[in-house]
């Protein structure tokens, strides 16, 4: 089935789950959550549980949740397993370019990647379960002047597209924020690293063999993005160590604003952090068709002439 409408765990009301790539939903059912819910966190309508089979492998998927009882999610929460932490937990299904959860009103669009976050099996392999809803959260501010000044306009760095392909390694950056990224801060690229990257202050080196840094330097407006290459002028050959080929299978990740060592920030204090959100700087992909890179041996970038922070 396409689309399917049913109560929802609390009893107030329908949800409608409409498949948007044309692929059968099974298994679809409202539930009640069963572990305890994060601070400040409610789900009104409880949760929606549901799979998606028949799926190419690592395929993309989307689905609409429409909400019939007229409330207005400002989240949608997620229980479950992440690549970044395997046991079952609460976390905030934020879109950060790939997947996550785009509301409007009283829609939420899921956006999902067969086998990373948000598919909490965790598998590539053609099915994607979904254990999730839609919820609200209390916020409490301390109306700080200095505080306040800081939330009306903080810029928000991300990962918008991360992709290895035959013709090479392509990182777009882009500021989703209110104000203008205007420091100078570092773009790092893990290849397979182990464990994988959680948080800022992280350098390639620190968890894989392999990776790639950019130091970019001009601002970033909001709404702006910047793509990012191999050897182009914000590419640093001195932080950068890349065999020439990678194999099919082998995971990237790429972390915006990654390496600050005065700082618990990186180099640019984010509207996210400012909040105290789920950190949104850090995407993954894995090489589908072997990837071939030619690593130049000097770059444009050097820290100590700019004003980027020392690595």
């Amino acid at each position: 089935m396409d689309v399917t409408s049913l109560p929802n765990a609390a009893g107030s009301g329908y949800l409608t789950l409409v498949s948007n790539n044309g692929v059968g939903l099974s298994v679809a059912k409202a539930i009640s959550p069963t572990a305890a819910l994060p601070t400040n966190v409610s789900l009104p309508q409880g949760l929606i549980s549901f799979q998606v089979t028949g799926l190419t492998a690592g395929s993309v998927f989307s689905a609409t949740l429409i909400l019939h009882s007229g409330s207005g999610p400002t989240a949608y929460w997620k229980y479950g397993p992440t690549p970044t932490d395997s046991t079952d937990h609460w976390y905030e299904f934020t879109y950060d370019g790939e997947t996550g959860a785009v509301i409007s009103g009283n829609q939420v669009t899921l956006h999902f990647v067969d086998g990373k976050r948000g598919d909490s099996d965790l598998l590539a392999n053609g099915v994607i379960i979904d254990p999730g809803g839609p919820g609200l959260q209390t916020v409490y501010y301390r109306w700080l002047p200095v505080l306040a000044k800081e939330l009306a306009g903080a810029p928000d760095l991300i990962v918008e597209r991360l992709l290895a392909s035959p013709s090479g390694l392509q990182v777009v950056v882009k500021n989703v924020g209110q104000s203008t990224a205007s420091a100078d801060f570092w773009v790092d690229l893990y290849i397979a690293p182990s464990p994988p990257p959680s948080q800022v202050n992280q350098l390639w080196t620190d968890l894989s063999s392999q990776g790639l840094a950019w130091g970019v330097t001009q601002d970033l407006a909001p709404g702006q993005s910047i793509t990012l290459l191999v050897g182009d002028s914000s590419y640093s050959a001195d932080c950068s160590f890349l065999n020439q080929s990678l194999p099919v299978g082998t995971v990237v990740y790429a972390q915006v604003d990654s390496w600050n060592g005065e700082t618990t920030y990186g180099a640019v204090r984010e509207q996210h952090e400012i909040l105290g959100q789920a950190y949104n700087n850090i995407t993954q992909t894995t090489v589908a068709t072997g990837v071939r890179v030619e690593t130049p041996t000097s770059s444009a970038v050097q820290s100590a002439s700019n004003n980027l922070p020392a690595r």
